[in-house]
């Protein structure tokens, strides 16, 4: 069942967001400090703009597209500060 967004449920819903994929981003850089040299992080480069462009989106005031929507919404349905109304959209 999908349901409407207050504009106060979208800021709640962009900010958790926003503080998620924050920590990727980082999660990401400490994995490519540990592995420098051969053993190196192909794929870093569009990793990161994967994460920049959500957080753009984001920063701009919008929710990113349905379908990135959903797959964040199933990623981080588990996480204590999932807000369960937000499994509907």
């Amino acid at each position: 069942m999908s349901r409407v967004l207050t504009s106060t449920d979208r800021q709640q819903l962009a900010d958790f967001l926003t503080r998620r994929l924050t920590e990727e981003l980082g999660r990401l850089w400490a994995r490519d400090r540990s592995r420098r040299g051969p053993e190196g992080r192909p794929g870093l480069a569009s990793q990161v703009a994967v994460l920049d462009d959500l957080l753009g989106v984001l920063a701009a005031g919008r929710l990113p597209e349905r379908h990135d929507l959903v797959v964040l919404l199933v990623g981080y349905r588990d996480h204590p500060d999932f807000d369960a109304r937000w499994a509907h959209l």
